[in-house]
């Protein structure tokens, strides 16, 4: 039955995707082009390239062309897009006399214009194309043909043979910065900073061959051989490294652990969890990149033109999929049954993988045009489904453990993950993978093979080959799937940290402030939380993460270099004014109710004071003299040293309550600040979304790549994420932030995120690449935690609530008109400084996806 389904789905996805002209039984248009008739066509084209504030360089180039009425497919051009006459007819004007192309590196926004020209019967074509040279190879865009060598590039106008008679009146190359170093034949003439210019003279029209040569930026340069060796290497090396770090931070956690141990035995339990998930995300990334790092060194995928032999290295993403999931699932040791599920999955990766290697499925064969493969494509489906359904099986029981060791579930659940919810669960996960994949896929063959005959049967025609690259895309669904999800399981580390930070502060002996804080393992663990989970994905130039893991260090010890900045400037490391000692001595969690109570009287006590400098006392209206000794009675509190000491001089009874927090541990406000954060970032995280996946030439890659879809749905949750992990570390540290009001304590966490990713801004600047979205970021996280920072001292005065008519009204009377001033006009300059950076937004610089390796 099983097979019976697999099979059905194959058959309705291979159906959606398949061109109703392949289909057809209708004769094939008449493949010669006549272009002898095309001697009195007229053409103009263009080539640009833009350097400026891109990693890798854009090429735009327009070809116009006006096509005599009596060619014998002018006319065609005016029939339907969708039409084969069409197609026939714009092939022979920009592909050729082939009745199938493949332009893989070639984008297009639009299909070309066609236009009448006037009563002649000539009409008038402007196709405009577009494409990035990102390795270095051959780009074949347009009349154009695009070389990238090591350290120069060449760009030669070549039209089809078709064109060959045509006159070309203008060609003008724009090279881009710095110019050109070499130009055949001699231009006519310059524009511009750096465009030559060939022009038609007299009977002569310009040459239908021009070649210039460019020396680019070695930033360019460097960007285009990213898939090189050495380049590649370094840069699979470099982001293996910032896992690396981060496993031995969380070793050197565990080392540093019997020395700060809290005597329980959740304690002692996740420290094993994060001893053992340390451990498994050690052999898990060295299983997701040391094949790959392995096959950079040999230099396999350098060149494209040898997809054909690449499938041989295909079967070997089913086995290391496979075995990331396994090592994630013994670590999550799930219930008999969930383990049955991944041996049979397994199974279902082994069986073919053998059949593989014993000879019995050859993948070189299997990725050509042939019939009758219907088994193979079974059994591949069921190996890149197996191996795929296991990792994500793996990753969920992996988290389950976590969280459930860690007590993170918000209600009591049931001890051991369920078979059925986990079965349901990956089946719809797969298949929305697999509908984007077959959806994105199809996609970038009918942009590449545009616009080849739909009609032309035969083993080489359209429908035959557009099986093979459905077949082809197949054997890679397993390996994509990987180097996708491997780049999400970060939240896996968050969500160890967070098990163990739980454990340690519920097992931890209340007291006064000063012995409730962070330890040291807790400190190490929210520093280590700092870059895992609130950092932003920086630290790749020239398109290599050669150098990424260094941003791992950079957010790990900012943090502590503002901490300790600001550590003397806190509320709580006040000296009282009795005896002496710091405020956070004298003050236990359990104060915050008696304290919250004195700050109400005390703003009482204080609007009655202002009624009376304002002259509005009446009779009944007591005297100044009669107040005030109420107000010092409010500024007593007991201390250790002294049973009636004072609050440090300049905090009032206010400053006090509020520097407690909310809640009555630093857990507890951690825990709240992310709540509240996460609402709060909600209509960030979709700008954020939407500028960086959605807007201009980003949706176009969303489109195109195999799980843009997906993966805009899973950055939108990590968004949240990270919102949400950077507001709990803000109630976790509250005790030890700086300032009197929750706006202020926002500011050295926003400074620790902000100076790393200012740091890299710079490096953008130097290397003359793009900022995406760095600014917006930037300012979003400040109004997100300086909004957190508000609704946190709201909440620590929420049992007043009930006595004002709205939480605006409660907050100007615990801050007071001029902190209310102030925080105001500190929220409003933040939404100015993001309404700025929305003027300027600009299209990513990035090129779509281009996942072919034909």
């Amino acid at each position: 039955m099983k097979a019976r389904v697999v099979v059905l789905v194959v058959l309705v996805i291979a159906a959606m995707c398949w061109p109703g002209g392949a289909w057809a039984v209708t004769e094939p248009e008449k493949r010669d082009c006549e272009s002898e008739a095309l001697s009195n066509a007229t053409g103009v084209a263009s080539i640009r390239l833009d350097h400026d504030g891109r990693t890798f360089t854009k090429v735009s180039s327009v070809l116009t062309l006006r096509v005599p009425g009596t060619w014998p497919h002018a006319t065609k051009l005016l029939f339907g897009e969708g039409s084969e006459s069409y197609r026939m007819a714009m092939r022979c004007l920009v592909r050729g006399s082939d009745a199938h192309v493949e332009w893989w590196g070639e984008w297009r926004q639009r299909n070309p214009v066609v236009t009448p020209v006037g009563n002649t019967g000539d009409v008038k074509v402007t196709v405009a194309s577009y494409g990035w040279i990102d390795q270095r190879q051959t780009l074949v865009m347009g009349s154009w043909t695009i070389t990238a060598r090591r350290t120069t590039w060449s760009i030669a106008f070549t039209p089809p043979t078709t064109l060959y008679a045509v006159r070309w009146q203008n060609i003008t190359v724009d090279p881009g910065t710095p110019g050109a170093t070499y130009a055949f034949p001699k231009p006519a003439t310059a524009t511009g900073d750096t465009a030559l210019v060939w022009k038609e003279a007299g009977d002569r029209g310009a040459p239908n061959y021009v070649e210039v040569r460019l020396v680019p930026a070695w930033p360019r340069s460097w960007a285009a051989q990213d898939d090189n060796f050495p380049y590649s290497v370094a840069s699979w090396g470099g982001e293996l490294l910032w896992q690396l770090a981060l496993v031995g931070t969380l070793w050197w956690a565990i080392v540093v652990f019997p020395r700060h141990g809290v005597a329980h035995a959740g304690v002692e339990r996740v420290r094993t969890n994060l001893w053992l998930w340390s451990c498994s995300l050690l052999v898990v990334n060295f299983i997701a990149f040391g094949d790959d790092l392995y096959l950079k060194w040999h230099r396999v995928f350098e060149n494209d033109a040898n997809w054909l032999p690449q499938t041989a290295y295909a079967p070997y993403g089913w086995i290391t999929t496979a075995a990331a999931g396994t090592v994630l699932l013994l670590f999550g040791r799930p219930s008999p049954r969930i383990v049955a599920l991944g041996a049979l999955l397994m199974t279902l990766v082994v069986t073919p993988f053998l059949w593989v290697m014993t000879g019995g499925l050859k993948t070189t064969i299997f990725a050509q045009p042939m019939a009758d493969l219907h088994p193979s494509v079974v059994a591949v489906l069921l190996a890149s489904c197996g191996s795929s359904g296991l990792l994500l099986i793996g990753t969920i029981a992996a988290a389950w453990r976590l969280a459930r060791d860690g007590g993170l579930f918000a209600r009591p659940r049931k001890a051991e993950l369920q078979l059925l919810p986990t079965v349901l669960g990956v089946t719809i996960a797969l298949a929305g993978l697999g509908v984007c994949f077959v959806a994105a896929r199809e996609l970038q063959w009918q942009r590449a093979s545009w616009p080849s005959a739909l009609i032309n049967p035969g083993p080489d025609g359209y429908g035959e080959l557009h099986w093979a690259q459905l077949r082809h895309d197949l054997l890679w669904f397993s390996t994509h799937v990987q180097s996708w999800w491997m780049g999400k399981i970060w939240v896996l580390s968050g969500l160890a940290i967070l098990a163990v930070l739980r454990v340690r502060c519920a097992s931890s002996t209340p007291g006064v402030i000063a012995r409730s804080l962070p330890g040291a393992v807790d400190r190490l663990l929210l520093l280590t939380f700092f870059p895992c989970m609130v950092g932003m994905a920086i630290g790749v130039y020239t398109n290599s993460g050669a150098v990424v893991w260094l941003w791992f260090f950079l957010y790990l010890v900012t943090p502590a270099i503002v901490l300790r900045a600001v550590a003397h400037r806190t509320v709580l490391s006040l000296q009282t004014a009795g005896a002496g000692i710091p405020l956070g001595e004298a003050l236990a969690a359990t104060d915050r109710t008696a304290l919250v109570d004195k700050a109400r009287r005390y703003r009482e006590i204080h609007a009655q004071l202002r009624r009376l400098d304002r002259g509005q006392a009446d009779e009944e209206s007591v005297q100044r003299r009669q107040l005030e000794p109420r107000l010092r009675a409010l500024h007593r509190l007991r201390s250790p040293r002294m049973r009636r000491d004072l609050l440090p001089p300049g905090v009032s009874v206010v400053d006090a309550a509020l520097s407690l927090g909310p809640r009555d541990s630093w857990w507890s406000n951690g825990v709240r600040a992310a709540r509240i954060a996460q609402w709060i970032a909600l209509p960030f995280s979709g700008v954020l979304i939407w500028q960086s996946m959605f807007y201009g030439d980003a949706l176009t890659g969303t489109l195109y790549d195999s799980f843009g879809l997906p993966d805009a749905l899973l950055e939108f949750v990590f968004w949240q994420v990270g919102y949400a992990s950077a507001g709990f570390l803000l109630g976790a540290y509250w005790y030890q932030l700086p300032g009197r009001r929750g706006p202020v304590k926002a500011i050295p966490l926003s400074i620790a995120y902000t100076a790393p990713i200012g740091l890299f801004a710079l490096g953008n600047w130097a290397l003359d690449e793009e900022q995406t979205n760095l600014a917006l970021g930037s300012a979003a996280m400040l109004l997100v935690l300086t909004l957190t920072g508000i609704v946190m001292d709201l909440d620590t005065f929420r049992t007043e609530r009930r006595f004002w008519q709205s939480k605006l009204e409660l907050l100007l009377s615990v801050y007071q008109m001029r902190y209310f001033s102030l925080q105001g006009a500190w929220i409003l300059a933040q939404l100015a400084a993001l309404a700025t950076i929305w003027q300027l937004f600009d299209d990513p610089a990035g090129p779509p996806v281009n996942e072919t390796s034909k």
